[in-house]
């Protein structure tokens, strides 16, 4: 029991120890986030049938972590990270993602596009809890 305790405390403090720090992550292409000064929207892959298999690009999403994201203008946040992005002359955005890939977000019919690669994108829907008045 007493070993259990030791190395339960063990790991807490070594996953603490490695959260801290501010700024640019090294070669993680985004930044630890910081709070917004106002809410984005919150954008999720589209539901396909219940049925349906997921696309790969569906499937690279998550486990890029863009599954679901917060867009603001041109920040963009997947999960507690801040990706770095460029906004391009016909409106895209481009993400930096960890260990240097890129994805692209292009406005499509009723919402975005995420770009993954070569193949077809995956459809990002604004999720329908998230209105500007849910904090």
């Amino acid at each position: 029991m007493r070993t259990m305790i030791l190395i339960s405390c063990t790991l807490a403090a070594a996953g603490l120890a490695g959260c801290g720090g501010s700024g640019p992550a090294d070669g993680a292409g985004g930044q630890v986030a910081e709070t917004p000064a106002r809410a984005g929207e919150v954008w999720e892959l589209a539901r396909a049938g219940v049925a349906d298999t997921p696309s790969p690009a569906a499937i690279a999403a998550f486990v890029e972590g863009l599954h679901a994201v917060v867009i603001d203008g041109d920040r963009v946040h997947a999960g507690s990270m801040r990706l770095d992005t460029a906004r391009q002359d016909d409106g895209d955005l481009v993400l930096t993602l960890s260990g240097g890939a890129q994805a692209r977000l292009s406005i499509g019919d009723g919402g975005y596009a995420l770009h993954l690669g070569e193949g077809e994108p995956a459809r990002l829907q604004r999720r329908a809890d998230a209105g500007e008045g849910k904090r």
